[in-house]
């Protein structure tokens, strides 16, 4: 593989991992406590304090945070010539 499009990767992965450990950052501009969204998502404050931390987090927590904020998870694929697939029918495994 091209090793600029390797590099190229791996500073878009870099920041979509910032970006979802911003999740703490999302939730406050909405101003919703930790304790909030647990009750939303029927889990402990702790476990909304470490999703949030986590460096890789699952999609579907990633899905069900969102959803609990209001907002939707759009995945897609980004090819290297610039083309743009929606994965809409991607379904982590249960």
């Amino acid at each position: 593989m091209d090793p600029q499009v390797v590099k190229e990767g791996q500073a878009r992965g870099k920041r979509l991992i910032k970006q979802a450990t911003a999740l703490n950052e999302l939730r406050r501009s909405l101003n919703i406590s930790q304790v909030d969204m647990a009750k939303k998502l029927t889990q402990s404050q702790v476990s909304i304090s470490q999703l949030e931390n986590q460096d890789n987090p699952r999609i579907e927590s990633l899905r069900r945070y969102l959803n609990a904020l209001g907002a939707d998870l759009e995945l897609n694929a980004r090819f290297p010539d610039g083309s743009l697939v929606p994965l809409s029918d991607y379904h982590p495994k249960q």
